[in-house]
């Protein structure tokens, strides 16, 4: 851990610390110098196996150059610093898609400025960007813990709901959850009612429209 995440950590609350730590999702907080404040476990895995960044002296930069470049217009857009004149609006949220040259899957970086006025200082008393990565080959998971807590499902019917998400018919849910094709169904009337879906292809719509990023809710 370099200077620059070490005093970032210390000012970082518990709470929030934890949050970050805890998502699946890769996570970093970047600062108007390109500098990682934090990386999540995720983030640090990602920047160690991916071939289009780069964390040198505990800053992140594109392979490419003039992806590199366009990291830096991004972090100015966002006007991360008190200082930064360079842009007439703030810009609040920002994305671009950076790829390695030697043709590896590309990696989505969105950027989410993270102002003190918004947050009660909780993540500090400076602007930083929340910065979330996205490997264009990575598997998308619902996560069954967002999927029955905003239905109030019952685990067996978050797990049916997910099965099906996936494109798991009925009964193969049946077969690999050891239980009868009755049962299966008796679940997924219960998933219609209370998702106020009729068929198999509205359920799957609502959920899929659900978060993604996930929290792992154990010790990381």
């Amino acid at each position: 851990m370099d200077l620059a995440e070490q005093a970032f950590d210390d000012m970082v609350s518990g709470f929030y610390r934890a949050v970050l730590t805890r998502l699946r999702a890769p996570v970093a907080l970047v600062d108007d110098q390109r500098r990682l404040l934090y990386c999540n476990p995720s983030a640090r895995e990602l920047l160690a196996r991916a071939h289009s960044l780069l964390e040198n002296d505990g800053c992140l930069y594109c392979r490419r150059r003039k992806d590199d470049i366009v990291l830096l217009q991004t972090l100015r857009a966002l006007q991360l610093s008190r200082n930064s004149q360079l842009h007439t609006t703030t810009t609040e949220k920002a994305f671009f898609s950076v790829r390695s040259d030697d043709g590896g899957a590309s990696v989505g970086l969105y950027f989410c400025a993270i102002r003190p006025q918004t947050t009660l200082d909780a993540l500090g008393s400076r602007t930083v960007a929340m910065l979330l990565f996205h490997e264009s080959n990575a598997r998308v998971e619902i996560d069954p813990f967002i999927v029955g807590a905003t239905f109030d499902l019952t685990p067996a019917e978050a797990r049916v709901g997910i099965a099906l998400a996936r494109g798991r018919s009925p009964d193969e849910i049946a077969v690999s959850n050891g239980v009868s094709i009755s049962t299966v169904r008796t679940q997924l009337r219960a998933l219609f009612a209370k998702t106020g879906t009729a068929r198999q292809t509205e359920l799957v719509g609502v959920l899929a429209s659900l978060p993604v990023v996930s929290l792992t809710l154990g010790t990381p």
